[in-house]
């Protein structure tokens, strides 16, 4: 039962609720924000290959291209098979994924910042977690091989029997 408990919140991970937050900006971090807009912006046109001055189409076109979809593809798709060429388990949560956001205004720049911070937070809690789970005397090296086998056949990790978890 601790197993299952312990894979449960190792794959459920921070997903558990959703909120919706305010933020009050004083005229100084308006302008802060106003100021790495364009700045934003380059790197964002920059990550996917395209010119500085990119629009949000040009770059979320890079992006599908980037992943192997074609140029028109959705955002949703691009993100899906970003996130299955950089996960190792099919089923955990999907971390690193790039912004690709051409911010229009201070603050669709700020949520694009916030969603970076973020998904930085949720990888160090991931990070964190994987230690527990592969690190010295963490849970993997602890289970015997029948246990492995049919935690990595599990329906929430989805690989085959014999799978390395923690190479």
């Amino acid at each position: 039962m601790k197993l299952a408990l312990a894979v449960l919140l190792l794959l459920a991970g921070p997903a558990l609720g959703q909120a919706t937050y305010s933020f009050n900006a004083t005229a100084n971090e308006v302008t802060s924000l106003t100021t790495e807009r364009p700045i934003f912006n380059a790197a964002v046109c920059a990550k996917v290959g395209v010119p500085t001055g990119c629009t949000q189409s040009a770059a979320r076109s890079a992006f599908c291209v980037s992943v192997g979809l074609a140029s028109n593809c959705t955002y949703a798709a691009a993100r899906d098979a970003w996130c299955v060429r950089n996960t190792s388990m099919p089923k955990a949560p999907c971390t690193g994924l790039p912004t690709i956001v051409i911010a229009a205004t201070a603050e669709e720049l700020f949520q694009a910042k916030s969603s970076e911070g973020l998904d930085k937070l949720r990888s160090a809690q991931k990070a964190a977690r994987g230690q527990r789970f592969c690190g010295a005397n963490g849970i993997w090296q602890n289970l015997n091989q029948t246990q492995k086998d049919a935690l990595c056949t599990s329906p929430g990790v989805g690989l085959g029997a014999g799978c390395d978890l923690c190479p």
